[in-house]
């Protein structure tokens, strides 16, 4: 059992009746919203086909908690979908809407049907094998969103800014698609929540409650992480960095070491200090290449320091000096250069934050994948991509864009691998260089300071 949280935290991690009561487990509210479901198909299929254009057209304009169903979105759907998309948007509450819709068109016999039973005993309808299957999907979705919207909730805007990072991390270790930065940088709390829980859902699924776990272990949120562990199936193993990859373990903890080093250096930076540093480098070739000026202006310190590491790895710290010199800070830049060359301080992955470690990971593949694919020709890049759409077909995985070929830019490739494969990106790459007999590149991945010298022309 979880220790009592701090009061910051929240709740203590032992669990009480009346909490029970308001966070109901995740199968409780799966049958809840299949319930749900089912009445309202029930209750709909009465409707003529000239009655379901109108309850669509009145369904359009109506909102949902802040939302509302598009009209292009409704124009196609039959009636299933209506009430599949009626319910995603807005759960429970998509019965009273209905009954509003219904009142409108003066179908009063169905207002009062759903008014009836909605308050009554459930009766269980018998419906096809397929139709039964679509509904425990829809109904799960539906389940776990809310799930993690209250779960989130409970999170302080500090918090949520850390739970932000550690998400687009976590998800990459997963091998699952990286998450939009723009999206992921949006300011606004209640878009933050919401957004963050849509995305998980759509590319996670139910597995987006492990995910949150995960994320809440590392933010040593236990309060949370028990709640979550009983309303769902409990937190799953931690997935780390592949030790088949020993060069990419050493590249990690560089990146580290580099992460640690900025945030140790730019903390002394006064707020009108850092937003000169801000201006500064968003005047800079590598970041205006890759981070829009509007990313720069929202963006904190430590945010400043993540996105540096991941474009530039290892070159961030030059970057960082010649930005403070500008600045005239040459006691920062003096501290850079002494840390820099001297010896550094090794930090266990058990007692560094598990942000900086997940940040670190992710900055290591693609700094790793980049200075491996730097060694290939233009030519063989485009053998490099027909062998990967193999791969990837073989293993019923996404294809990227065959467009990456045309271009020389490896930094395109490798961010496009990253964004598709996630970390599982390594093995990809490794795979097709085994493929195209490129064994000395092979060594670079599999080996620690393994490098070749120069790069292959056309």
């Amino acid at each position: 059992m979880a220790e009592a949280a701090s009061p910051s935290a929240g709740s203590s991690g032992v669990a009480t009746m009346a909490e029970e009561k308001q966070h109901p487990s995740l199968i409780q509210r799966v049958e809840t919203m299949a319930s749900v479901i089912e009445l309202l198909l029930e209750t709909l299929k009465d409707l003529s086909d000239k009655e379901l254009e109108w309850f669509k057209v009145v369904l359009s304009k109506a909102y949902f908690d802040r939302r509302y169903i598009p009209w292009w979105q409704l124009k196609t759907t039959d009636m299933q979908d209506t009430v599949f998309l009626m319910v995603l948007t807005d759960g429970q509450q998509s019965v009273e809407k209905t009954k509003e819709i219904l009142k409108t068109m003066n179908r009063t016999d169905l207002v009062q049907r759903l008014s009836d039973s909605s308050s009554g005993p459930k009766k269980k309808h018998s419906v096809d094998e397929r139709l039964s299957a679509l509904i425990h999907k829809v109904a799960t979705m539906r389940a776990v969103k809310e799930l993690l919207m209250e779960t989130l909730n409970d999170l302080s805007s500090e918090e949520l800014t850390e739970f932000r990072w550690l998400l687009q991390f976590t998800v990459f270790q997963r091998n699952l698609p990286l998450i939009s930065w723009s999206k992921l940088l949006k300011s606004t709390r209640e878009d933050l929540v919401e957004m963050m829980v849509e995305m998980m859902v759509e590319m996670c699924g139910h597995q987006s409650v492990e995910v949150t776990e995960e994320i809440f272990m590392d933010m040593n949120r236990t309060d949370l992480v028990q709640r979550l562990s009983e309303t769902s199936s409990g937190p799953k193993e931690k997935h780390c960095v592949d030790e088949h990859w020993p060069a990419l373990t050493q590249e990690v903890e560089t990146m580290a070491s580099v992460i640690e080093l900025l945030l140790e250096t730019l903390k002394d930076l006064s707020v009108k200090e850092l937003e000169r540093f801000k201006v500064v480098l968003s005047e800079t070739d590598f970041v205006r290449h890759y981070i829009p000026r509007w990313h720069l202006e929202i963006t904190d310190m430590q945010d400043i320091v993540f996105l540096m590491v991941q474009i530039e790895g290892q070159q961030s710290v030059e970057n960082t000096k010649e930005i403070l010199k500008t600045m005239k800070r040459t006691d920062l830049v003096q501290r850079l250069s002494d840390s820099s060359s001297g010896p550094k301080k090794k930090h266990s992955d058990e007692h560094r934050p598990a942000l900086i470690q997940k940040v670190a990971t992710i900055a290591a593949v693609r700094n790793l994948l980049l200075k491996t694919l730097n060694h290939l020709s233009n030519e063989e890049i485009k053998k490099f991509e027909e062998f990967l759409q193999s791969i990837v077909s073989q293993k019923n995985l996404p294809h990227i864009s065959l467009t990456l070929s045309l271009t020389s830019d490896r930094a395109e490739t490798v961010d496009q691998l990253l964004q598709t494969y996630g970390l599982q990106s390594v093995e990809l790459t490794g795979e097709v260089l085994q493929k195209m007999n490129k064994t000395d590149l092979m060594q670079m991945l599999s080996k620690p300071s393994s490098g070749l010298k120069g790069k292959k022309e056309d």
